[in-house]
């Protein structure tokens, strides 16, 4: 994210934050168009609510100083009393179901993000700008940003709509004249005593203003530091304190003292950042709370001058007081609330920043087709890759082709580009320079969503997750029974199915169904092969497949391979070269490009990389009962 995209907001003062929180209403508007509202008309019924008690209190006390008959201070009193009654209910009404949606805020948040994540290009997923900005989302608030939005919103606007009644009701104080007959009743009911209550009151407000730009420029400061010291919390929560299966380590190598004494400097550095943002709430406090209480004291002192020299009644100085008073609390109020505003519109712009991103760089218009003579034709050409904020190649000048039907084997050694090929093949990123072209097109030209139905990959990092059988293997809400077993079938997991109780309908693990199976890491590796068999597309591409599987069971994987795939292109990724076995054609790469190609025998005989690489691990084969597939 640029500097000038993310401080925008700063830039343009409280219009650059007007349009931020703009911009993320219309978000939200989109999903819930009662949230706003709700918050405006319960902000505005909470600032009427306490003048309806000092608009009572003033016209009890006059009607008790004029001698009025019982029965009018009667109605007086029912009057206000069910007007707050009828007020607190509807108000009351309004917050349990503000807050019913207020808890669903941080899932929406969390929901509209992940939809973007899974939608944009997968280039910005792994760019470190992205992850830090989708990382600080969650480290800023465990309720989110819109969360603190609406909260402090609804006390903006409450505080602020009370400020605007109080300066109505107030106004006529400082209109009305009374007697001049003495000098006291001169100098009460002059003007310059009524400007110096309004002095009084600006100095504060001065004071107030200028303490909170001071409080809301330490805040980010403060906020961002804390946010690392969670990050750090949360760490060691997640891999030592909550995590079963790292606690064996904790145990074995008696790291406990290690730990604990991490987690002590932790919390020091918690409390003295705690420390440092309760100082700059006490400086703001400090200055804010003497002049307010300073200005309270000119507030009655003023009013009851008035009152002793005629100019305003009894009534009128409990109204005006409480009114005022009333001015100068929301005031202060109005101000912590902005400020907090104001602060989280800094994470609010960057998460809006996030959702504005384009989601793909190019997202061609050629629909993918079947060619008429079944043959599909991969090209790269002069192809360059360098990763976002890197300034090395990883891959250079590498140029291929290969054909629909053909069993294509990537070798190398770790960091040589071999997943990075596929990353390029699979439009998960586009070349730096060059091309790669799908019969004669290049790649980009095509439908984004077409093109990536070309291919069913087994990633090494790719994952089984916690939902049924079904679910995992068709990759969708919608399962086909006969096609999932038959997948699961030749993947050679027919014997794990049969022990899940509930059939394709069981659960893979137990995160949400206690019901659920626990299933090996080489079980997981199958089922991913499953998916890929699933999907029936032109081109299954699998990086480094059998990485948790025993030798013997990678042997009867690549030995009923064909079977698998049957006459769809294959693409192995794999640091274990019994899989180049089962292909026709290898490729060798070494510092982003390709080295050596051919088959086994060739280059075996070649007495390049791949030899070298052969004979290393031809030995750990040879004791195995199905050795003979894997020596010449």
């Amino acid at each position: 994210m640029s500097d000038n995209s993310k401080n925008k907001a700063s830039k343009k003062g409280f219009s650059g934050d007007a349009a931020i929180t703009v911009k993320a209403l219309k978000y939200y508007w989109k999903v819930d168009r009662v949230m706003l509202p709700l918050i405006i008309t319960q902000s505005i019924l909470e600032a009427i609510q306490p003048y309806i008690t000092i608009f009572l209190s003033g016209l009890l006390i006059d009607a008790l100083y004029e001698g009025k008959d019982i029965p009018r201070m009667i109605r007086y009193a029912v009057l206000g009393v069910s007007i707050k009654l009828v007020i607190s209910l509807v108000e009351y009404y309004l917050g349990k179901v503000k807050w019913t949606k207020y808890r669903n805020m941080h899932n929406y948040q969390g929901i509209l993000m992940s939809e973007k994540l899974m939608s944009m290009d997968y280039e910005y997923i792994e760019d470190e700008k992205i992850q830090t900005i989708v990382r600080k989302q969650w480290e800023y608030s465990h309720d989110g940003v819109y969360f603190i939005l609406f909260n402090k919103m609804e006390a903006v606007v409450r505080t602020g709509f009370s400020i605007l009644i109080s300066t109505c009701v107030v106004i006529p104080l400082f209109l009305k004249s009374g007697r001049t007959d003495t000098l006291s009743e001169k100098i009460i009911n002059s003007p310059i005593f009524a400007l110096g209550l309004i002095f009084l009151i600006a100095i504060g407000m001065f004071f107030s203003i200028r303490s909170m730009k001071q409080m809301q420029a330490t805040g980010r400061e403060s906020q961002d530091k804390m946010m690392i010291l969670n990050r750090t919390f949360f760490y060691y929560f997640n891999n030592f304190l909550d995590a079963s299966e790292k606690g064996k380590d904790v145990r074995m190598f008696h790291m406990k003292n290690l730990i604990s004494q991490e987690n002590d400097n932790l919390l020091k550095n918690v409390s003295r950042n705690t420390e440092m943002m309760e100082k700059v709430r006490w400086r703001f406090e400090l200055v804010n709370q003497p002049v307010s209480t300073l200005a309270g004291g000119f507030v009655y002192l003023f009013v009851g001058l008035r009152a002793l020299v005629g100019t305003i009644t009894i009534g009128n100085v409990v109204r005006y007081a409480g009114s005022i008073m009333q001015f100068i609390g929301s005031f202060s109020e109005f101000l912590t609330n902005l400020s907090a505003l104001r602060l989280n519109n800094q994470y609010l712009a960057e998460m809006l920043y996030f959702l504005e991103l384009d989601p793909m760089k190019h997202n061609g218009t050629i629909p993918v087709e079947k060619p008429q003579d079944n043959r599909f034709v991969i090209e790269f050409r002069h192809v360059y890759f360098k990763y976002p904020g890197t300034q090395d190649y990883v891959i250079k000048d590498l140029n291929m082709t290969f054909n629909i039907g053909e069993r294509l084997a990537v070798v190398g050694r770790n960091g040589s580009g071999k997943t990075t090929f596929i990353k390029l093949l699979c439009r998960l990123y586009e070349p730096t320079e060059g091309q790669i072209l799908l019969n004669g097109i290049d790649i980009n030209e095509y439908v984004y969503e077409e093109y990536l139905k070309l291919f069913s990959v087994v990633f090494q990092d790719s994952r089984i997750y916690s939902f049924t059988v079904g679910n995992n293997v068709a990759a969708s809400e919608e399962a086909d029974e006969e096609r999932v077993k038959n997948a699961l079938e030749r993947a050679r997991l027919t014997g794990l199915l049969d022990k899940m109780p509930k059939g394709i309908n069981t659960c893979v693990y137990m995160d949400f169904d206690k019901e659920g199976v626990e299933i090996s890491g080489g079980e997981a590796q199958r089922m991913e092969i499953a998916r890929a068999i699933y999907q029936d597309r032109p081109f299954v591409i699998m990086d480094e497949p059998t990485a948790a599987l025993d030798p013997i069971a990678e042997y009867e994987v690549y030995a009923g391979f064909n079977e698998m795939i049957g006459n769809k292109t294959a693409i192995y990724i794999s640091h274990r070269l019994s899989s180049c076995r089962f292909c026709n054609d290898i490729i060798v790469f070494e510092d982003g490009n390709i080295v050596e190609r051919g088959n086994h025998t060739a280059l075996v005989k070649g007495k390049g990389l791949y030899e070298k690489m052969w004979n290393a691990q031809a030995q750990y084969y040879a004791d195995t009962k199905n050795a003979a597939a894997f020596q010449e």
